[in-house]
């Protein structure tokens, strides 16, 4: 028989309570990066839908009848306006992780997307006619092969990447908020 020492005090493990149990490192991404990256991809997709209208015509990538640099409704509603939000927004998703701007930049990725679609319903809904507001014709539905391709670049590509960082950023945002 072995004898125990009845006498001898019992050791428990030390857990430290001034701070929480670090998280495992490997395999976890990096919370914090996410929304800065989702903030590049927001200022790039945005750079791209605001300048493409108005560049596009000068290098032979044109949408419609309008010049290059031509200031027009249709430009200002479907490019300019969506692609500063998204560029704003981005840049304020690389210094701080605002809620706000990234369910904004989801919203302008959202116009950018369906904007050429909902545009001429509006247009027509207000009484306007397509050539009193400089329009870009045959904006929302591709005829050829050249036309989704442009409708893919001027639009639809740039707006779902604007929407997939914004809807990106806000995900990540919440999973670090406290409940």
């Amino acid at each position: 028989m072995v004898a125990t020492d009845v006498n001898r005090p019992t050791v428990e493990p030390v857990v430290r309570r001034d701070r929480p149990p670090e998280a495992p490192t490997m395999g976890t991404p990096d919370r914090r990066r996410a929304p800065v990256a989702a903030g590049v991809l927001s200022i790039l997709g945005g750079a791209w839908v605001a300048v493409i209208a108005y560049a596009g015509p000068s290098i032979g990538f044109s949408m419609g009848s309008t010049r290059s640099w031509q200031w027009t409704l249709d430009r200002a509603v479907l490019h300019l306006l969506p692609g500063v939000i998204a560029v704003v927004c981005g840049a304020v998703l690389l210094r701080r992780h605002a809620i706000w701007a990234a369910g904004a930049a989801l919203v302008a990725g959202g116009w950018a997307l369906l904007g050429p679609d909902a545009w001429p319903v509006m247009h027509h809904a207000a009484g306007m006619t397509h050539a009193a507001t400089g329009g870009m014709s045959g904006m929302s539905h591709a005829a050829t092969g050249a036309d989704l391709s442009r409708t893919i670049a001027y639009h639809r590509g740039p707006g779902m990447v604007i929407l997939v960082a914004g809807g990106w950023a806000i995900g990540h945002i919440l999973r670090r908020c406290p409940d």
